[in-house]
């Protein structure tokens, strides 16, 4: 019997056929994985905001507390103040009052002055400050006129010493004015002095506030900052954290396709054993029959018992492979965009019927696919991605053409391989997914993605 590679041919067609394309996953996106750039970015960034607003909650600390100094000092400016107001007040009353009794004093001088003359002006023309008739009608006699005009002369003599007592009290006034005159111009000066330390001392507080409100406004922005970089991180953690559930779901995912699998092969191998075992026994009884044909012919024409299901030709690579072929290959398996999936289906002809569960659905599978490309560039690959891999060299991912052929496995290995597409260009590939879909153009994704293969080279 004819084997592929040491495996029965008939055992090689059956496990290829139901168990490479069951699984095959289809393209869909993968949930967002930020790096650890990213992460690192968005942590350095929340760091430094903090940072910046610890650094303007002192500044803001040590701007209340110097607020705070010029409050007090802008208070002891207007209490300064205020004295110096009421000390000039003082002084102008004081000054007024003195003014007041200076004058009192000069009209006394003046009265005074004009009492004396008088006095001096009779004592003069009559000796005393009587007419002479009365000195002489009064008097009783020479002694006694004598003795009168000497109290009159004693009276004018006390008169002259108020007169000088005035005098002198008018000076004391006169200086008491000029004292407070002075006590006035001091005052208005230390007035003066006493607002100008109140407006420095209130502009002072003015800046300072300004200043601080500065500070507020900036560190409102900071603070906007900081939970936007908090939020962001908060972010990129959430999406790892996504993203490493979703991989972890992957991986269950995948043991699971791994254990169907290998049940699905060990079915598949029990059949393909009892089926290579009916067909030895059918190759037996053949032989039998010919060997008692050829002992005794029968009269009639000869029919053989069971007839068997013809089996394709031993498939192997056939030309090279030129970036020509590579294109034409893409467009040939373009023109069967929309075609059904189906399990096992495919030919270097074109569609074929599938096997269950597609039995009756007429397509392609992904290897079938990809078999019959090539085979219109003269280049037979075996209906089975595994071997497919393994039909040329295989380019980076950085260099691919159009025809090349993308392989996805279970573990990241060529042992496992379950899917295959056709590279068609601008990170694009045509696959047959998997069951119920059609074939389609896709992104490439690369979760599972284990290489490439560039047929014929």
């Amino acid at each position: 019997m004819m084997e592929r590679r040491g495996i029965p041919l008939v055992l090689a067609i059956v496990i290829g056929s139901l168990t490479l394309t069951v699984f095959s996953t289809p393209a869909n996106a993968d949930p967002r994985n930020p790096t650890d750039g990213q992460i690192g970015a968005a942590q350095r960034a929340k760091e430094q905001r903090a940072k910046d607003v610890g650094q303007l909650q002192a500044q803001i600390a040590v701007a209340t507390g110097q607020i705070q100094r010029l409050n007090d000092s802008a208070e002891l400016a207007g209490e300064r103040y205020n004295k110096a107001v009421a000390d000039y007040q003082a002084a102008a009353y004081k000054s007024r009052q003195a003014k007041a009794k200076v004058v009192a004093a000069q009209h006394q001088v003046a009265k005074a002055r004009s009492a004396v003359g008088r006095f001096a002006h009779d004592s003069y023309i009559y000796g005393s400050t009587m007419g002479p008739s009365m000195a002489l009608l009064d008097a009783s006699g020479p002694s006694d006129f004598i003795e009168r005009a000497g109290l009159l002369q004693a009276a004018g003599e006390r008169q002259l010493g108020a007169l000088s007592q005035i005098q002198v009290a008018s000076v004391r006034k006169s200086n008491a004015d000029s004292a407070a005159r002075a006590a006035v111009t001091a005052m208005g000066k230390a007035k003066a002095t006493a607002a100008a330390a109140k407006r420095i001392a209130e502009a002072k507080v003015t800046a300072a506030r300004t200043q601080m409100a500065q500070l507020n406004a900036k560190k409102t922005t900071l603070e906007g900052e900081l939970v936007e970089a908090q939020a962001r991180l908060s972010g990129l953690l959430d999406a790892r954290q996504a993203y490493l559930k979703w991989k972890h779901h992957q991986e269950v995912l995948a043991r699971q396709r791994a254990a169907r699998l290998a049940e699905e092969r060990r079915q598949a191998a029990i059949r393909a054993a009892k089926l290579l075992e009916q067909q030895r026994e059918a190759e037996l009884r053949q032989q039998q029959q010919q060997q008692q044909q050829q002992e005794d012919p029968p009269p009639g024409p000869r029919t053989d018992p069971v007839q068997f299901r013809d089996l394709p030709p031993p498939q192997t690579s056939g030309g090279g492979w030129s970036a020509a072929k590579g294109q034409a290959v893409v467009q040939a398996a373009e023109q069967w965009l929309g075609t059904p999936y189906a399990w096992s289906g495919g030919t270097a002809s074109g569609p074929s019927y599938g096997t269950p569960p597609d039995a009756g659905v007429l397509g392609f599978d992904c290897s079938g696919l990809a078999l019959y490309g090539w085979a219109q560039e003269g280049i037979a690959l075996p209906h089975y991605s595994g071997y497919q891999y393994n039909s040329g060299s295989h380019p980076s991912m950085s260099n691919l053409l159009p025809g090349d052929l993308l392989f996805w496995s279970y573990d990241g290995t060529p042992s496992t391989i379950h899917h295959v597409a056709i590279y068609i260009g601008n990170n694009q590939v045509i696959e047959a997914p998997e069951s119920g879909d059609v074939i389609k153009i896709v992104p490439i994704w690369y979760d599972g993605l284990v290489g490439a293969t560039r047929p014929g080279t």
